[in-house]
């Protein structure tokens, strides 16, 4: 259905355009938040927090507290676990529609690029914490680029992103430094693709390149203990070649994209996709890594329907190349689902809680 009506919308961005765009926010919306505690692989924990907050969340007694807060909130209003999981989906979808409403030309493509592209989408049945804080910081990253007269607004929803997940922290040092840099788009290609290298070659000690940062705030030990776990966990620790190619080479080629097609390499949303490309093929062996760049991998959604706003065969043929390569990604993470030794966001079998 999205991908029918962006087809029908894309030449034009009308009212009609506004009222699908709602219509199919309400679709996307209500399948997380409508689910039952069996859809996704840590909806389990958050739930068992939820109803006994002292022990902490996943035996972790160190979790963010606005995390803990917001269960405190939740709990006291109605302590209800389904009631739990639609509140949270509120908080973590909100970010991601106003963004796309406020910065995307094209919103049903965007929002077809969310439910699509690097499963941020399969994401909001398991990472219920993480998803609000990247909702969070997706409405600071907007306030923050509407001007100085905003800034306090944006600082206030990163402190709320941090409150939830402290990893978005390196978020912070990177919009500051990137911000202040013009780009030239010769390095740019030479960056995006030595990145490639360098991950294609599993070279980096992934392990060191993220302590680095946390250690900093003080979080490093934490940040590397807790994905270390994630990975323990994991059937393939060691990826493929051929996970790592099909993990990258798309996003190499969407950036490349963007870099010549674009011509004013100046703007702030455009950089930190680049930067984030560039992070996620830095760290890429890292089987969790994605749980770090996901906050500027995301951008995605606006970058790309922003740059290829042409009306013409070569914008729609590029749009098209994403979508059916996406569409065959996802719909083959959906057929492994179905293996009952995966490990992973799993939402088959899907089910609402009533």
């Amino acid at each position: 259905m999205l991908i029918c009506s962006f087809l029908i919308t894309w030449k034009r961005e009308n009212i009609e355009a506004k009222w699908l765009f709602g219509f199919f926010c309400i679709i996307v919306f209500l399948l997380p938040a409508l689910r039952d505690i069996s859809v996704g692989t840590d909806t389990i924990n958050y739930i068992h927090f939820f109803q006994h907050p002292t022990i902490g969340y996943d035996v972790r007694a160190n979790t963010e507290y606005g995390y803990k807060l917001w269960n405190s909130i939740i709990s006291y209003i109605w302590n209800n676990k389904h009631f739990f999981i639609f509140t949270s989906a509120v908080l973590s979808l909100s970010g991601v529609f106003f963004f796309i409403y406020k910065r995307s030309p094209y919103r049903i493509l965007s929002l077809l690029l969310f439910v699509l592209v690097g499963h941020f989408y399969l994401f909001q049945f398991s990472g219920m914490r993480q998803s609000i804080s990247i909702s969070f910081f997706l409405f600071a990253l907007h306030y923050y680029i509407k001007g100085k007269d905003y800034r306090l607004i944006a600082i206030v929803f990163y402190i709320l992103s941090i409150s939830f997940h402290t990893t978005v922290l390196w978020c912070l040092p990177v919009i500051l430094i990137v911000e202040r840099i013009k780009f030239d788009k010769k390095w740019l290609y030479i960056l995006l693709w030595s990145s490639f290298i360098i991950g294609l070659s599993g070279i980096l000690n992934y392990r060191l390149l993220i302590s680095m940062f946390f250690e900093v705030v003080g979080q490093g030990i934490n940040v590397i203990n807790r994905y270390d776990s994630y990975t323990d966990s994991l059937s393939d620790v060691q990826m493929s070649t051929y996970r790592i190619l099909a993990d990258m080479t798309p996003l190499t080629l969407i950036g490349t994209a963007c870099i010549y097609y674009v011509k004013d390499m100046n703007g702030l949303l455009l950089k930190l996709f680049i930067i984030g490309i560039f992070t996620n093929n830095m760290i890429i062996t890292y089987p969790i890594g994605f749980r770090l760049v996901i906050y500027l991998v995301i951008l995605i959604i606006v970058v790309v329907p922003s740059i290829f706003q042409r009306k013409d065969t070569t914008s729609l043929l590029f749009y098209l190349l994403i979508i059916l390569y996406y569409l065959y990604k996802s719909y083959s993470l959906l057929v492994v689902q179905y293996s009952s030794d995966f490990i992973g966001n799993k939402v088959i079998p899907y089910k609402m809680f009533f």
